[in-house]
């Protein structure tokens, strides 16, 4: 779990921080952690898998389809994203510092001088 969770926030932040997206962090809906917490663990996998799929709905429109990228309504998805990652997370015991440990042990020994296009160790 610690891998998935780990693997699919670093995607996430990628792409909140893409220069291509510009992404701003503004009034986004809100999503009450306290909430989402109380949820059972099949709520929140399956909240995971349809956020996924609307941000992968958004990305398909634009890329494919020429619509415009609502900006907005897709951070609003990846952050709300990282709630329900989270929150899993949390229920099983697994904290946001030791996914985050866990990654970059696991990167650091892939790419241990640096990320080099083509490189890293598998």
């Amino acid at each position: 779990l610690t891998n998935e969770i780990g693997d699919t926030l670093w995607y996430v932040h990628a792409l909140l921080l893409h220069p291509d997206l510009d992404v701003a962090i503004g009034p986004l809906r809100e999503v009450d952690y306290a909430k989402v917490s109380s949820y059972d663990w099949t709520h929140k996998a399956l909240n995971i898998g349809i956020l996924s799929g609307k941000v992968a709905d958004r990305v398909k429109k634009t890329a494919w389809h020429g619509k415009t990228l609502d900006v907005q309504a897709l951070s609003s998805d990846l952050l709300e994203l990282i709630i329900y990652l989270l929150a899993l997370g949390d229920q099983w015991g697994v904290s946001y510092l030791a996914i985050a440990n866990y990654n970059m042990d696991k990167l650091n020994k892939r790419y241990p001088l640096g990320f080099v296009e083509g490189g890293g160790v598998r």
